[in-house]
């Protein structure tokens, strides 16, 4: 029974990976009786709930169930997450750190394994994400993976949360105020070429009305 389990759980992340089919994890409810990992290469870091709250993400990220997360996709994701939204730059850079085959979006393999690099500390400081992964508890355990270094603990974390949050608040208010001072240099241009467009069309009409007087005489 163990490998056939073995052999559905593999069968069924190589098409979750592929994109051909969304990935729903058959909860199990038995204590006593032992069921392989549905994610066996991934097991050291994340609990079966782990995985199966992974999958619900993936799939909620994933709203059009296409099979794979856009730089779009996950803006509205962390959007809808956090609160607020996440720079244009900072989704790029998640996309980037995701993204081990290079085709700009995110397979649910990606997306699982994102997660390391978020506890690791490699995501952008202040996008948000070690945020998103403690509320919906998908933190994994990566002290026992060689390729990478959990420096963090419990009461560090969450300071380092507060930390990013303060820091996101400050570059939103940045970012306002580069809206506004663009939207004050866009009116101004308008007037400028407004006031240029009204000198433009009162020389035209004085040397009409200089045409007039010539033709008159």
């Amino acid at each position: 029974m163990a490998d056939n389990e073995l052999s559905q759980a593999l069968g069924h992340r190589e098409r979750a990976i592929a994109g051909t089919s969304q990935a729903h994890m058959r909860r199990r409810t038995d204590p006593n009786v032992r069921y392989a990992h549905p994610y066996p290469e991934l097991e050291k870091e994340y609990t079966r709930e782990q995985c199966a709250a992974l999958e619900e993400l993936f799939a909620e990220a994933d709203f059009d169930s296409e099979g794979f997360i856009t730089l779009d996709k996950l803006k509205k994701f962390c959007e809808k997450k956090m609160g607020r939204p996440i720079t244009h730059l900072d989704a790029k850079k998640i996309i980037a750190l995701g993204d081990d085959d290079k085709d700009k979006k995110l397979n649910l393999d990606e997306f699982m394994r994102l997660w390391m690099k978020v506890a690791a500390g490699q995501a952008p400081p202040a996008c948000g994400m070690e945020a998103v992964m403690d509320d919906n508890g998908i933190r994994p355990d990566i002290s026992k993976n060689p390729n990478f270094t959990d420096n963090s603990n419990k009461a560090g974390s969450m300071k380092n949360r507060f930390e990013q949050m303060a820091i996101a608040d400050q570059q939103k208010d940045a970012h306002d105020e580069d809206i506004r001072t663009e939207h004050q240099k866009l009116r101004q241009r308008q007037r400028e070429e407004a006031a240029e467009k009204k000198k433009l069309e009162e020389r035209r009409q004085a040397m009409k009305n200089r045409g007039a007087l010539f033709e008159q005489q």
